[in-house]
């Protein structure tokens, strides 16, 4: 009797110890993806937050939950190894060319939180209270920097007129290089020099592979602004995102009144798109530009309508209708029901769009009907 108490009293005393503030801590991990020195294409997300080139990407782990699967890549052209900060070797292993292969949870352990494959970190889908606890990296700062291998050659980059703007060179691998400029407040990138040639390169960012050590120079200018403005019911607005190309290239983002919806924009008369989820980039071009910079784009079409079918006297089926509706350049109509006579007619701020003389007759029992283009 005295040995089955004995023994209680022990499972009990570890239970407790393993439930002890303790042993249950767990600590919020930060997750650095140190792209600073990289100028070129990435993809990927963590927790939901973009990872973006030319940055130190810090990304907070807490809460509870998982930190889902997800792979974040520098490009498939790219070749690099990674450096690790924070972290003890034991949490680390390396392939036979002594490149970083993957991050355990634990030095003890065999689960992999992040897999590399040369420019690509491959996140394995990981409860965020074990990774923060004290059998995974607790309360670290985990910082992922990537390593290229240089080549016999290097590129140098100078700026023209100093205060209008800045420009580097990133090494992507080898004698692979990534040149990307971005002008001050009020100026743009215009183009680059490279040595003593005279040609203008209008790329930004620009790839080039050496074969020779190279200096190259950025010139900027004065940047061409848009005006953007709404018609009605709503309100404009526009983003600058980058130079190239001899045009200054813009983000336009609608803002709808209440009961509106974005139709299209139209650049100076001619209406260009009807995306405002993901906003048209509209770039400006650059009038001093030589004929072989590259080549126009057609100017684009005004949005087909179609016109509305005649008054025939008897009542039109539902489905023709609706064909109609969504052949229209229409993105939500409402029609009200008029009983006495069943006949729809569009609600008062509808009628820009479709007026009460274009109401069509159904058999219908709901009195409102909404159409989603």
């Amino acid at each position: 009797m005295k040995k089955k108490i004995l023994s209680l009293l022990l499972a009990v005393s570890l239970l407790l110890s393993l439930c002890s503030p303790a042993a249950m801590a767990v600590s919020s991990v930060t997750i650095v993806i140190d792209l600073t020195n990289y100028a070129g294409e990435v993809s990927g997300k963590l927790i939901g937050k973009p990872i973006e080139a030319q940055k130190r990407n810090e990304i907070v782990i807490s809460g509870t939950g998982y930190v889902l699967a997800t792979t974040i890549s520098l490009g498939e052209d790219i070749t690099c190894s990674w450096n690790v900060e924070g972290l003890d070797s034991g949490y680390l292993t390396y392939d036979e060319n002594s490149h970083l292969s993957a991050i355990k949870l634990s030095p003890s352990g065999t689960k992999n939180v992040i897999t590399v494959v040369d420019s690509k970190l491959e996140v394995t889908r990981t409860s965020r209270s074990t990774l923060m606890g004290s059998r995974g990296w607790n309360g670290t700062t985990v910082v992922l920097t990537p390593v290229f291998e240089k080549g016999e050659y290097s590129a140098t980059v100078n700026v023209k007129d100093a205060g209008k703007g800045t420009a580097g060179a990133f090494s992507i691998g080898g004698e692979t290089y990534r040149l990307a400029a971005m002008g001050a407040d009020g100026y743009a990138f215009d183009y680059w020099l490279a040595g003593e040639s005279s040609s203008p390169i209008y790329e930004n960012p620009y790839t080039v592979t050496l074969t020779e050590n190279t200096n190259f120079t950025a010139y900027f200018r004065e940047r061409r602004v848009p005006t953007v403005n709404a018609e009605t019911n709503g309100t404009a607005a526009f983003t600058y995102e980058n130079s190239s190309g001899g045009a200054d290239q813009y983000t336009l983002t609608a803002t709808p009144d209440e009961l509106y919806v974005f139709d299209y924009w139209s650049w100076e008369g001619v209406p260009t798109g009807a995306e405002n989820s993901a906003p048209e980039e509209q770039a400006l071009p650059d009038e001093d530009m030589p004929e072989d910079g590259g080549e126009a784009e057609p100017a684009p079409s005004e949005p087909e309508t179609t016109a509305p079918p005649e008054e025939t006297g008897a009542p039109t089926e539902e489905p023709a209708l609706l064909q109609q509706v969504l052949r229209d350049p229409i993105r939500i109509l409402w029609f009200t029901l008029i009983r006495e006579t069943g006949t729809w007619l569009p609600s008062v701020w509808a009628k820009r769009c479709l007026q009460p003389t274009e109401a069509k007759t159904l058999q219908s029992s709901s009195s409102i009907m909404v159409f989603t283009v």
